[in-house]
């Protein structure tokens, strides 16, 4: 297949392969959200415009097509304003980019820096009341293994108000334990750090599910995947009372 712009291609390539890895660090999940919505802007020139992969160039980003494009996305795909943001904000990387290398492209960064962004629409934070909160913490059975690790990992998460994937992929190095106080380090989105302190009790059950439970010596470790069964089950007791903000 003969391209009608070697560079434009070339340019995705190390775009997706090079500069969001290496010169951005950025973390396996963006790098797929970019790498999806550079996807889903050629098959957007490809099935709407009609031009042909071999065909597309740095020609094709303009203000027209790039708004068409985030226009599409909203109404064929039905992708909320928030969707249609992150996309915007990754060919603007691109665009970035391609200026960087090219001057000449400084034009294009220009065009789509100029799209603004959708409006999202704000959302109502929701939050159990104490005696709610209580409730779902006796859900476990905590005279059971399995129940007191519920428990434990329920604790731990609103003790420091970690995600899931975040306690799943802490090691038990990340625990640090002193005379005085308690810490754990989570690595967040785009692989940040922070220190989070731990209360005192819930220090002990926490070593707990980490070395048995989350990260054993012998055995499968726990996924995000089966945390969430626990919580999904766990948040099925009665109806609980929420506060709005």
């Amino acid at each position: 297949m003969r391209l009608k712009d070697e560079k434009f291609y070339k340019t995705v390539r190390d775009f997706l392969d090079i500069y969001l890895i290496k010169h951005r660090g950025y973390s396996l999940n963006t790098q797929k959200s970019y790498r999806e919505a550079i996807n889903l802007l050629l098959l957007y020139f490809k099935t709407e415009l009609g031009l042909e992969y071999a065909s597309i160039g740095f020609e094709d980003i303009t203000y027209s097509n790039i708004t068409g494009f985030l226009e599409w996305l909203s109404k064929s795909r039905g992708c909320s304003p928030a969707t249609v943001n992150l996309r915007l904000m990754a060919i603007r990387s691109f665009t970035k980019y391609a200026g960087i290398l090219d001057s000449g492209k400084i034009y294009m960064q220009v065009e789509v820096g100029n799209i603004s962004v959708r409006k999202t629409p704000g959302k109502v934070v929701e939050f159990l009341t104490a005696p709610a909160l209580e409730t779902l913490f006796e859900q476990p059975n905590r005279f059971k293994t399995n129940g007191y690790r519920d428990f434990c990992f329920m604790r731990l998460m609103y003790d420091t108000a970690a995600r899931c994937q975040e306690l799943v992929d802490a090691k038990i190095h990340d625990l640090s334990i002193r005379k005085t106080h308690a810490t754990i380090c989570l690595t967040g989105k785009g692989n940040k750090l922070r220190i989070v302190p731990i209360s005192p009790s819930v220090l002990n059950c926490s070593k707990l599910i980490w070395i048995k439970h989350i990260r054993p010596s012998k055995g499968r470790v726990m996924t995000i995947f089966s945390l969430q069964r626990i919580m999904v089950a766990k948040a099925e007791c009665p109806p609980m009372p929420l506060i709005s903000l």
